[in-house]
């Protein structure tokens, strides 16, 4: 028996080992052997479990080794693991004690290095900072509702973060309530994003204007739809074009105008309406290279050329000159009033290229005349690459995680199929009962692996419009006991979700007949509507949820098999705005309610 245990411990992908109640390792498995790097020679020569810690968490480890002396288990604890080499990494580690009758005399465990998941979680966290530290403010959220902003934000209205939380995108916008977020919304929903100028209040009272960038990033109506909300402060620039408009004429006032203009922090140019350079700003010149004595009183397009690498229309010719011809150049431009603004990238600038956003309008005389135009440039490249590195971070997690699967897969299939090998007819009870715990260990693990397959793709691909009732009728033809009855009375009924919404109804069906008792014999769909609301109905007649665990159930790790039906039901749901309550009365069936709001669902009476 023993030597079956320890090869079948030597095929674990995870470092397992044996010491007695001193900290002398009596077994070491090959993967041990692997990632600590000591040889059969040195565990015969005697080897201590301290020689695998660093001796920073010597005392820790020996803390923790009085709690297996006082009968209990080290679960996941983390400590710094000490090769042969004197290479530190870090190290989770799983222990038990080993009984003989009432005493204690040893412990058994395993570790697993989690090096790989230490550095994801340290690049993921240098994505973080790079989006909390940037200098433009960031706002995400639902709907009208408010979910993030960063510190930027925060700082150029002089209050907390958490101020903002809960609260609608326009809370600081003067003229709020009366100004409304979902217009605006609804105008980025057509065309993916929007953007405009709006005056911001300050904690204290004062008021700057400000630039918005909206995109959306996933959801169709003003409900659900989950978007991203750049802010820029542009008080320099406002100031710079007051000083144009109140100017008699663009050249009479060039000594005001150059004072201001050198002093924005944008890379800012200035034309005449003929498309000769009059301004430069200091900026420019650090952007481009090219100082102003070298550029003003050029034109034919000789300025595009540090961006483009070519004699080309840039934004302000597009205010000059609103020919199609010109118009054709930019593509994605969006024009507020008389003023167009778009993001580009420009290839051939810096290293790797830069990406920046532009504003552009037309300067007047006193008369209401052109007399020219100017551009702005905001240096976006860190706000791009944070995005495209999130992107490329999760297509590696995601990797990573179907990697890790498959190897785990397959370990468990070789513990699966050597544990029948294990068991002899003679053997006693306490050897049947170990076997029986190994190999439903093996299948929860394998369970789970499944689970994590079914769901790496939560939130990954945009919410589809689905009939609900074709879902139900799906995935209730296969599994249902002949004793439990389905009626699905859904039929017509299409909502927006994430395309795991199938999993949605698997998962309230198979909650239904795991823990709804004995005798169980119907589960029923139904919905009605609740003013702007549509609320699909899961109803059984099992023995229902008592009334102080109706949100604990939806809780991460509640319950007896992965503790994620529920808890994913609401993420999933959630995604696009929908919540679900459980409703029911404890001991007269359980009541799911499910509520979609106004725009994330139609009907089909065909």
């Amino acid at each position: 028996m023993k030597k079956k245990y320890r090869e079948l411990a030597d095929l674990l992908p995870e470092f397992v080992f044996e010491c007695d109640m001193k900290g002398n390792i009596t077994f070491l498995n090959q993967m041990g052997f692997e990632i600590s790097g000591y040889s059969s020679t040195d565990f015969e020569s005697g080897l201590h479990i301290l020689n695998l810690i660093d001796s920073e968490d010597h005392q820790l480890f020996l803390s923790s080794l009085q709690m297996i002396r006082d009968g209990k288990t080290i679960s996941g604890k983390e400590y710094s693991g000490l090769t042969k080499d004197g290479d530190i990494f870090p190290l989770v580690i799983y222990a038990a004690p080993i009984r003989t009758g009432t005493d204690i005399i040893g412990f058994r465990g395993f570790a697993i290095d989690i090096s790989e998941r230490k550095k994801f979680e340290t690049s993921l966290q240098k994505l973080a900072n790079i989006v909390e530290n940037t200098s433009t403010g960031i706002v995400t959220g639902t709907g009208d509702v408010v979910d993030y902003v960063n510190t930027a934000y925060s700082s150029m209205h002089g209050t907390e973060p958490e101020w903002f939380i809960g609260r609608s995108p326009f809370s600081s916008v003067s003229g709020y309530p009366d100004k409304q977020f979902i217009p605006f919304l609804e105008k980025a929903l057509h065309s993916g994003h929007t953007t405009f100028e709006l005056d911001h209040v300050r904690q204290d009272g004062s008021i700057f204007p400000a630039f918005h960038n909206l995109t959306i990033l996933s959801g169709r109506t003003k409900v659900n739809a989950f978007w991203s909300l750049n802010v820029q402060d542009i008080t320099g620039q406002r100031t710079a074009w007051k000083a144009v408009v109140e100017s008699g004429a663009l050249r009479e006032s060039a000594r005001q105008l150059r004072d201001v203009i050198s002093r924005l922090p944008d890379a800012t140019f200035v034309v005449d309406k003929d498309g000769w350079v009059i301004f430069w700003n200091h900026a420019m010149e650090i952007l481009t290279g090219i100082p102003d004595s070298d550029i003003i009183g050029r034109g034919k397009y000789e300025y595009a050329i540090p961006f483009y690498g070519e004699k080309r229309p840039m934004l302000l010719n597009a205010v000059l000159n609103k020919e199609t011809a010109v118009m054709e150049f930019f593509p994605d431009v969006s024009r507020v009033g008389d003023s167009l603004f778009i993001e580009e990238s420009f290839p051939r600038m810096g290293k790797g290229g830069k990406h920046f956003s532009s504003m552009a309008g037309p300067l007047y005389d006193s008369k209401g005349q052109i007399i020219g135009a100017i551009q702005s440039m905001r240096d976006i490249t860190p706000r791009i690459m944070a995005e495209r590195a999130l992107i490329r971070t999760n297509e590696k997690l995601n990797l990573l995680s179907s990697i890790t699967r498959h190897d785990i897969r397959n370990r468990v299939s070789v513990i699966l199929g050597l544990v029948p090998l294990l068991g002899k007819p003679d053997d006693d009870l306490e050897t049947k009962k170990i076997i029986s715990i190994i190999n439903d260990a093996a299948r929860l693990i394998q369970d789970q692996i499944e689970f994590s397959r079914v769901y790496q793709d939560l939130g990954i691909h945009s919410p589809e419009w689905k009939d609900v009732g074709t879902l139900v009728q799906r995935v209730s033809e296969i599994g249902i006991p002949e004793k439990v009855r389905i009626v699905n009375e859904l039929y017509g009924l299409i909502i927006y979700a994430d395309p795991l919404l199938e999993r949605v109804f698997f998962n309230l069906i198979d909650n239904a007949l795991r823990h709804g008792g004995e005798f169980l014999s119907l589960i029923r769909f139904s919905y009605y509507h609740d003013g702007d609301f549509v609320c699909i109905l899961c109803e059984d007649d099992g023995i229902g949820i008592p009334d102080d665990l109706k949100e604990t159930v939806f809780e991460r790790g509640y319950g007896s098999n992965t503790g994620l039906g529920l808890f994913l039901v609401r993420e999933i749901l959630s995604i696009t705005g929908i919540t679900i309550h459980e409703t029911g009365e404890g001991g007269k069936g359980a009541r799911f309610e499910i509520r979609v709001g106004y725009g994330g669902y139609t009907e089909d009476k065909n």
